[in-house]
């Protein structure tokens, strides 16, 4: 029997595809994936999309086992797939769990990435966690889950679902970003898709309901239909929809005021209508991006919806699982000094103890190397000093940030923008960099003019 669910089984093969090639699985390949892991065949696929056995099998299918192949580092094929991720998972948490007396070499792996509730290295959030799980249970839900990238929002969406899907209700992963951009970059046909995957997982046949809302004009107005007097209308369990990586659609304002502006129509039902309850909705999206900084207010004005959790940093009682992970036995005062140079950063913090457990450097190199052009950080810091010469005036908020000895007060719209990156903190309604790494890094590299 798999051990792995369908929605962690398409993340593994969606992040090995982006790490060995660096590109996304296509929509179409995601479906063959799905199919092969639910046991149905190429030519029941043929009827399904309405595409040819030899496209499907020869073309696509061949390519994609190809593929996977490579990125797994075994033979894969439709037959073994399923034994072939698994076995690729299990390699994956037995490196993470090895004693330190078998990686004398050196071969600790970086934690990063969606990690399985199931996991021996998953870093619980008792009162979040908590939290969610007690929103989810009333009676309409609506759920946002936002921070900077690499924070843990995917691990909690699977940890949230899957607490929920032993207990009678439907759940549903969709993740945006392994969606080909013809389709989300269009309302309609992100519309359709969407549709599309709800029906699939539940055995519904979406093209022959689909068929007679033709004729209605608005997109969402047609879903909105479509998931009311059909989709909503055959369930007798409620549905838990979780949408990731909504940021996907943040560089298309228009088709994103509209998409939401449906979610919150849901919404608003769920309120006085049972058959509308059965419908509980979370949406994960990274803040830290060039479209979100550019919205315009009144676009942010429509995120004030339902719930939202803002992810916050580890704090030392997280830092000390992660130390376990790597087997390192560490004072309290180095514990504080890694906290101190990166803030509590859950991906930052696993880079420095990957980098140290495998003897690439220490933790008095690392402090002293921080900030250089060729350190560890360097790639994820460039990201965010390009992001941040986008918009000058912030920059330049940002820079007398970093160069202030002090605390110090800016503009309430700099201050959200920057929370929104990640960059500051705010003390007595004052604002200091996160952490001394952004400190140093921005004052060498930033810019003030």
């Amino acid at each position: 029997m798999s051990t792995l669910t369908w929605e962690q089984t398409r993340k593994i093969a969606i992040d090995v595809i982006f790490e060995h090639f660096g590109e996304h699985l296509k929509e179409i390949e995601i479906n063959i994936l799905e199919d092969t892991w639910r046991g149905i065949s190429y030519r029941e696929m043929t009827q399904k999309y309405h595409l040819s056995l030899n496209y499907l099998r020869g073309d696509i299918g061949h390519k994609l086992w190809q593929k996977l192949s490579l990125a797994l580092g075994e033979k894969v094929n439709k037959k073994n797939f399923k034994e072939t991720i698994e076995r690729f998972s299990e390699r994956q948490q037995n490196i993470l769990i090895t004693e330190n007396s078998s990686n004398a070499s050196g071969s600790y792996p970086l934690i990063k990435g969606a990690i399985s509730p199931d996991s021996s290295y998953y870093i619980e959030r008792p009162e979040i966690e908590r939290f969610c799980l007690q929103f989810l249970a009333q009676s309409h839900v609506f759920l946002q889950i936002k921070s900077p990238r690499w924070m843990g929002k995917t691990s909690l969406l699977f940890y949230l679902l899957k607490a929920r899907e032993t207990q009678s209700y439907h759940t549903l992963y969709l993740d945006l970003k392994g969606v080909e951009t013809r389709i989300i970059s269009n309302l309609e046909s992100l519309l359709d898709w969407l549709c599309f995957q709800i029906s699939r997982s539940l055995g519904l046949n979406y093209s022959l309901f689909i068929a007679e809302l033709r004729n209605i004009r608005s997109d969402t107005v047609r879903c909105t239909i479509y998931f009311e007097d059909y989709l909503l209308l055959t369930l007798e369990r409620p549905l838990i929809l979780a949408i990731d990586n909504l940021d996907c659609l943040f560089s298309y304002p228009e088709l994103l005021q509209d998409f939401w502006g449906m979610l919150q129509i849901w919404h608003e039902k769920g309120k006085r209508s049972n058959r509308w309850q059965k419908l509980k909705m979370m949406v994960a999206y990274s803040t830290d991006n060039l479209s979100f900084l550019d919205f315009n207010l009144s676009l942010l004005d429509w995120f004030d919806l339902g719930m939202v959790i803002q992810l916050t940093d580890f704090n030392f009682s997280h830092l000390d699982q992660l130390l376990s992970f790597y087997s390192l036995n560490w004072s309290t005062s180095q514990k504080t000094t890694l906290m101190n140079l990166v803030g509590g950063h859950p991906y930052l913090i696993s880079l420095a103890l990957s980098a140290i457990a495998r003897g690439q450097l220490s933790l008095e190199q690392l402090l002293q190397s921080a900030s250089d052009p060729t350190s560890i950080y360097a790639q994820y810091l460039q990201r965010y000093l390009k992001l941040l010469r986008h918009f000058p005036s912030l920059n330049q908020a940002f820079s007398r940030v970093v160069y202030s000895e002090n605390s110090l007060a800016l503009d309430i719209i700099q201050i959200e923008q920057l929370l929104n990156l990640g960059l500051i903190q705010v003390q007595d309604n004052s604002v200091l960099p996160k952490c001394f790494l952004y400190r140093e890094y921005f004052r060498r590299y930033g810019s003030i003019s």
